[in-house]
């Protein structure tokens, strides 16, 4: 067991371990437990498309689980996407230290990450539709129960459509910026971005964003916490007003970086 650790560790990339690092409930809380796991799935001869394959299962169960029912459901799935948040870091160790990494393994592993960052909140909208909290919509927004039911999906539609549209917005601008230089009759270059450590709000932000906007982060121990608290529909409501928040501001600072007449360079 513990040659198998040594092995893991052995194979974890220190730019992978710096940047899983600035996720401070994973890398404190979550990390060391994923590398025991990965140990085990080693042993067992367990292969990282396995991994990956089962943990897109767990996912599905959780979100669903949360959309069933209650506050049961809302704890009970949540617990499942803890499983897959280990599950997800398990494939990753696996590949490295087997060297096993694919596109297919790839493709699998982002599949899973963006289904939960969709299905996740839009879920939780279902679950407080059917079973609202004593703090729901209805009570403090003053409105009729049934309002309030339909008003809580829809926050939980709109924050999970959020999430998507980021991700969308992100793949957008990987995919139109090196062919940028093609339309002022330039060789497609790459996007020229600052190399210095980001400093200021620009930090801020970005802590702001790993740590409680991503699924690493805080997401799943909040909305555990809030849960638990009967504060879930409160909580949803935030999220839904970040991811928005977070879409206008990557569109501003895409468009932007793209506008800037020094922004390509030829590849």
């Amino acid at each position: 067991m513990l040659t198998a650790v040594a092995e893991i560790r052995a194979a974890y990339p220190e730019h992978k371990r710096r940047f899983n690092a600035q996720y401070l409930w994973w890398h404190h809380v979550m990390e060391t437990p994923a590398i025991y796991l990965a140990a085990v799935a080693l042993r067992l001869g367990l292969t990282a498309n396995q991994v990956t394959a089962a943990s897109l299962v767990v996912a599905v169960a959780g979100c669903l689980t949360i959309a069933s029912d209650g506050i049961t459901g809302r704890v009970a799935g949540l617990l499942l996407l803890v499983i897959w948040q280990w599950m997800d870091d398990v494939d990753g160790h696996l590949a490295r230290t087997r060297r096993q990494g694919s596109p297919l393994g790839a493709f699998l592993d982002e599949s899973g990450a963006h289904l939960v960052y969709v299905s996740l909140f839009f879920a939780l909208g279902v679950s407080l539709a059917i079973r609202p909290e004593s703090s729901s919509a209805s009570s403090w927004l003053g409105i009729a129960h049934g309002a309030s039911d339909a008003l809580i999906l829809a926050i939980g539609a709109c924050a999970g459509t959020a999430t998507a549209f980021r991700t969308v917005l992100a793949d957008l601008y990987a995919k139109v910026a090196p062919r940028a230089g093609a339309d002022t009759g330039e060789e497609p270059g790459a996007l020229v971005t600052p190399q210095r450590p980001a400093a200021g709000l620009s930090a801020l932000y970005r802590w702001y964003h790993l740590n409680v906007l991503e699924l690493p982060g805080f997401v799943v121990p909040l909305l555990l916490a809030a849960s638990i608290a009967g504060y879930a529909s409160e909580l949803l409501l935030f999220y839904a007003i970040c991811w928005a928040m977070d879409v206008v501001i990557v569109f501003v600072v895409h468009a932007r970086r793209l506008s800037a007449p020094n922004a390509w360079v030829k590849a």
